[in-house]
């Protein structure tokens, strides 16, 4: 648990400020990044939801493993949503509705295939 503390507090620096973020966020870039964070969210609560039930569901990210606790999957979910602001805020604009599509896209079709399959989201 000491490491995981040390390694949000660290991400935290990671995480653009005014002098070194890139080009300006458009209207349009923000509301694809809330859509991804709420896609992103939903993925956690369901998430949440296969570790409740190890003996229906398990998770088939390889970075989580089968059976992950709560705190691995808050961590990777915290960490996964700093990451993807920084770097999305690091792309050029006129590569970022790309970025942002893509990862919609995958995080979209992943939560979608979980419902399809009786995942529920875990509050």
């Amino acid at each position: 648990m000491k490491k995981l503390f040390i390694l949000l507090v660290l991400l935290l620096f990671l995480i653009p400020t005014e002098g070194t973020t890139g080009d300006k966020w458009t209207t349009q870039d923000k509301v694809l990044e809330a859509i991804w964070l709420g896609l992103h969210t939903f993925d956690y609560l369901q998430t949440s939801y296969i570790i409740t039930h190890p003996d229906r569901y398990w998770e088939v990210n390889p970075l989580l493993g089968r059976h992950p606790s709560h705190t691995e999957v808050t961590a990777y979910f915290i960490i996964g949503s700093l990451l993807h602001i920084w770097i999305v805020d690091a792309v050029p604009q006129e590569h970022r509705k790309f970025l942002q599509g893509l990862a919609i896209v995958v995080s979209g079709t992943c939560v979608f295939h979980n419902f399809s399959i009786g995942i529920k989201m875990d509050f």
